[in-house]
This record gives structure tokens, C-alpha cells and sequence, in this order.
């Protein structure tokens, strides 16, 4: 058994425990950076890739995904005990004297301009660790990103920032990860699907994704041909 890894995150932990737990044959871990990753599997070269891809409609088209490990979305990094309450993108777009940091070229800034919020409110960051300084220095109320991102960066920053823990985010915007495997190993993927199903959520599963930033608020009862169907 051959997977398609992403060094330093949940997704291949989870793949190799599952395979040790189920003694499938030995399996072998490739790193492999995103680009070619599904002509890869495609063409044999790994069996399975464990990198979190995050489910889509189109991705549905090419390859098997399992259920979903877990749900990503986004939250705010604030000053401790977040003063200005700030829980959403609305919150910035209903008072333009709020300032948002967003790494620029990601998602986040088209999430932030759909909300309505201004260009004027919004500070572009080249990185996460901008975002950072601008909540510290004040230049501005929060930073935006992904959960796991935020809570990274929340850490770093000491008793200075806080992580939210209550965003209200667009359900449209949250990512789910899993499994992926060629259409054509559909049994391999359903065995797989219904292991993984027992284990997600268990005490166990909890610890081994706890030092990657997960918690229980990752976990999801979403399946993976709900989202392949875009609901």
C-alpha cells in the first residue's frame, strides 16, 4: 500500500494507524507536493492519498473519497477577551472603523470582500506571522484565517492574542478533509470508510490529531456524497 502524504499533518497519522490497526499489507508513505497529486494516483504511483484533501463536487469526479475526518473553517485572532466582540465577517461590515488582516491571494480575501466589507477596512499581509503583528501593534481589530492557522498563531503570540472560538461562519466555507482513493478501488475505499467510521471521535482518535490543532469541533457526521453533491 503506497500513500501520498503531507509531511507534518493529521491526514498520514491517521492512514498509518489505520492501515497498523488492520494489518493491511505494508504500507509505504510518499511525500508529494499538491501539484499532479490526482494523475499520480491515477497512474500508480501511491494507492491512496492521506494529505486532507478537502472534499469538492469537482474533485468528487476524479477520485473516491471517504467520509470526512474532519471540518476546517475559519476564525478570528483578537486581543485577549476579544473587546471589540467580534464574531464574524458581518461585524466588520456592519462598522467600517474595524480593520481586518488577510494574508493576501488567499480565500479569506474574497470572503471578506463578498461579506461587504471595504477594501479601505481590509490590511493585506504577505503572511500569517504579518497578521500577527498587525493584532499586537493594534493596526488591526483581528486577523482572519482557518481555524488551525489562528490557533498556530494564537500560541505564538502569547497572552499578547486569542484565538475565537464562537466565529460564525458561512457553512459554504468550511473545507472537509478525507481520504482519496482511485475510482476504481471503491471496495478498498468502502472497507476503509467503515473502519475509520468506529474510530473518528474516539479517545484515541482525539489524541493522536490533538498535536496537529484538532479538537472536537473538527469532527463531522457530514458524508462525503453530501458534499460531492454540493449540500
Amino acid at each position: 500500500m503506497r500513500m501520498r502524504q503531507e509531511s507534518d499533518c493529521e491526514s498520514p497519522e491517521i492512514a498509518r494507524i489505520h492501515f497498523q490497526k488492520t494489518r493491511r499489507q505494508k504500507s509505504r508513505f510518499r511525500a508529494h507536493g499538491m501539484g499532479g497529486v490526482d494523475s499520480g494516483l491515477h497512474a500508480g504511483r501511491f494507492d491512496v492519498i492521506a494529505a486532507g484533501m478537502y472534499i469538492t463536487p469537482e474533485r468528487c469526479k476524479q477520485v473516491l473519497f471517504t467520509d470526512p475526518q474532519y471540518q476546517l473553517g475559519d476564525t478570528l485572532l483578537v486581543k485577549p477577551g476579544n473587546p471589540k466582540k467580534l464574531h464574524s465577517y458581518a461585524d466588520f461590515a456592519k462598522n467600517h472603523d474595524l480593520r481586518l488582516a488577510v494574508t493576501a491571494g488567499t480565500v479569506e480575501l474574497k470572503y471578506a470582500r463578498d461579506s461587504g466589507i471595504a477594501d479601505d477596512q481590509i490590511i493585506q499581509v504577505p503572511n500569517t506571522t504579518a497578521q500577527l503583528q498587525a493584532v499586537k501593534a493594534g493596526r488591526a481589530d483581528a486577523a482572519i484565517g482557518t481555524a488551525l492557522t489562528m490557533k498556530d498563531l494564537a500560541k505564538k503570540g502569547g497572552s499578547s492574542v486569542e484565538a475565537t472560538t464562537d466565529f460564525v461562519d458561512d457553512p459554504s466555507h468550511i473545507g472537509y478533509g478525507a481520504l482519496a482513493f482511485r475510482p476504481q478501488d471503491k471496495e478498498l475505499r468502502d472497507k476503509v470508510n467503515a473502519e475509520l467510521k468506529k474510530w473518528l471521535g474516539s479517545e484515541e482518535h482525539l489524541r493522536t490529531v490533538a498535536p496537529f490543532g484538532f479538537d472536537k469541533s473538527n469532527i463531522t457526521h457530514k458524508t462525503a456524497a453530501e458534499i460531492c453533491k454540493g449540500s
